[in-house]
């Protein structure tokens, strides 16, 4: 597969930056905005105009999972998260996502001595936590996009995780079951739902009954 590069985007995207921006919205006069023009917003112009241009990097892994993408108006986007379940291939929009691994260990105290002995027994699951930004049109609350995470996260299956960042961490058989889903209250945003999914690895393992 040839390697897609892109180039001539000055500024890159910073999907941390924009959810803090997301879930600070106010739906009334705020600091930096004029007090009659809830809609109209400071201009920036003079921040990114002092950021170095992005240079052209590869928009894949070595593996093929996409690392940068494209919007439907053409931006670059940095680590786009898709999940591929029995309802289809879906993206989760404005997404970031954390890996925590942990390993069994046992550990034996010493008598006499400070310290343990500690015998490692294996390594646990990776859990993956997620969040993530649906945003409705037209200043409407997102009312389909949160059916279809709820429908998503009451699959009784595991789903393929598709990442960048887990693709290099996770087995390459590894899929993905959530165990947790979190609509936090999001104050002052009435177009905007934070959504917060916890994901446990779910190794595939043969059966061989003799």
């Amino acid at each position: 597969m040839a390697e897609r590069r892109y180039n001539g985007m000055r500024h890159r995207f910073d999907p941390v930056r924009f959810l803090l921006d997301a879930v600070s919205v106010k739906g009334t006069y705020y600091p930096g905005m004029r007090k009659n023009s809830p809609n109209s917003y400071p201009d920036t112009t003079s921040i990114y105009k002092a950021m170095p241009e992005a240079p052209a990097l590869p928009t894949e892994t070595a593996g093929g999972t996409p690392i940068r993408k494209q919007d439907a108006l053409g931006r670059w986007y940095f680590l786009p998260i898709l999940v591929r379940s029995s309802l289809g291939k879906m993206e989760l929009p404005c997404a970031v996502i954390s890996v925590t691994g942990r390993k069994r260990i046992v550990e034996t105290p010493l008598v006499g001595r400070r310290g343990a002995v500690n015998e490692l027994v294996g390594v646990d699951s990776y859990e993956a936590e997620i969040t993530t930004i649906l945003v409705g049109e037209d200043g409407n609350y997102p009312e389909e996009a949160v059916r279809q995470m709820r429908d998503l996260y009451e699959l009784n299956e595991s789903v393929e995780l598709i990442c960048a960042v887990t693709d290099l961490i996770f087995e390459s058989d590894e899929r993905v079951i959530f165990k947790s889903v979190d609509f936090p209250a999001v104050g002052g945003a009435e177009n905007v739902q934070v959504v917060k999914l916890t994901a446990r690895t779910d190794a595939a393992v043969e059966l061989i009954l003799e």
